[in-house]
Formats: structure tokens, C-alpha cells, sequence
């Protein structure tokens, strides 16, 4: 372990952050219990700013420390950012359903994650696969959890129209313009789902 914290020490004063986090890692899984060092590899995983080296070592860490609720929230964070910097499609779409996991993950283990934050979040990564129906799914919980959020209502309502439910939509619509009437777009796509629906009157 003498060497390892050498090595870190090392790489740290010759700026190589990723090789210092890969002995930061060694030195870790000789002591996985040590929740210093653990605190030490996280702030050192946010620092690095390569989330695909990251995601793997999170990885590895929640293997002996499954269900831990710091360690969920960052392969979730990471995650998100590996998507969002992919410029390949393919892979950007696989990320994306692993953020969208992980952030169901991290609630599952700590329930008071499950913030407007966490909720815009996973919304963003469903609406950028277009995954509508877990769209659909994070919407309904969201405008359960904040009913008064007229953001999360008109979210719901595009998903609903993404997925062929228009009278949810509509529904979803007039709770967008009760708490907000003049929310942007919103009276224009209730018209217009009338129209589709060839119920112009409405």
C-alpha cells in the first residue's frame, strides 16, 4: 500500500491524474473498507473530467460497496456527462439507457434523490434516446411528486403525444395552462390535438 500512495503522490506532482487515480484505486482495493480513501477516490473521479475512465472504477468500487448511495449518484452523473460529450450515436443511445438505470438505481437506494433535479435529468435522457415511454414514466412520477411544476406537466403531455395518448395529453395540457396560462406553446398543441383528433369545435 507504501507504494501505491507513492505512486499517487507521484503522478499527482507530474500532473498525470489518471494514472494517479488508477493507484488511488489499488491502494483502495487493499483497504475497501477505508471510507477516507473512498472519499479520496470521488473527489479525484470528479477532478479527472473523463467520465468513460471514471464510470469503469465507480464500477468496480460498487462491487464491493453495492447499493452505496454516494457511489450510485456518481456512475449516474458520469454517465450523463459520457452521453452528453459522445458524438457517436450508437454508443451516445447505450449510455444513455445506462444513465437512465443508474439514476433508477440511485433512488431505489435513496429515495430523497428523487428531486426536480434528478427528475429534469432522467426526462433529458429519455427525451435525447427517444425513449417516450420511460419518458411518459418519469413525467407521471414527477407531476406526482410536483404537481405545481407546469414544466414537468408540459413534458408529460409532449411524451403522451410521443406515444399516442392524446387525451392524457390534453389532460396534461389544461393542468400546464391552470398553473400557468400563459405557459408558451402549450394553447397552440391543445389546438392542434383537437385538430388531429377531427374535433375542431373543441
Amino acid at each position: 500500500s507504501f507504494v501505491h500512495r507513492l505512486a499517487f503522490f507521484a503522478y499527482g506532482d507530474k500532473g498525470d491524474s489518471e494514472n494517479a487515480l488508477k493507484s488511488l484505486l489499488e491502494l483502495w482495493r487493499l483497504e475497501p473498507t477505508n471510507q477516507t480513501l473512498q472519499a479520496q477516490l470521488i473527489v479525484e473521479l470528479v477532478k479527472i473530467n473523463k467520465p468513460l475512465v471514471a464510470i469503469p472504477i465507480v464500477h468496480t468500487m460498487l462491487t464491493s460497496n453495492p447499493g452505496d448511495p454516494v457511489l450510485l449518484k456518481q456512475k449516474w452523473l458520469l454517465t450523463l456527462n459520457a452521453a452528453q460529450a459522445s458524438t457517436d450515436t450508437m454508443a451516445r443511445a447505450g449510455l444513455l439507457a445506462q444513465a437512465m438505470q443508474a439514476g433508477e438505481n440511485m433512488v431505489r437506494a435513496d429515495s430523497t434523490k428523487s428531486d426536480s433535479t434528478y427528475f429534469a435529468r432522467q426526462l433529458a435522457a429519455a427525451t435525447a434516446a427517444n425513449a417516450w415511454p420511460k419518458a411518459v414514466e418519469y413525467a407521471s412520477r414527477a407531476t406526482q411528486k410536483f404537481p405545481n411544476n407546469a414544466e414537468f406537466w408540459w413534458l408529460r403531455a409532449r411524451a403522451e403525444q410521443k406515444v399516442g395518448q392524446s387525451v392524457m395529453m390534453q389532460q396534461s395540457l389544461a393542468r400546464v395552462l391552470t398553473i400557468n396560462p400563459k405557459y408558451p406553446n402549450a394553447t397552440v398543441l391543445l389546438a392542434q390535438s383537437w385538430v388531429d383528433m377531427n374535433m375542431p369545435d373543441s
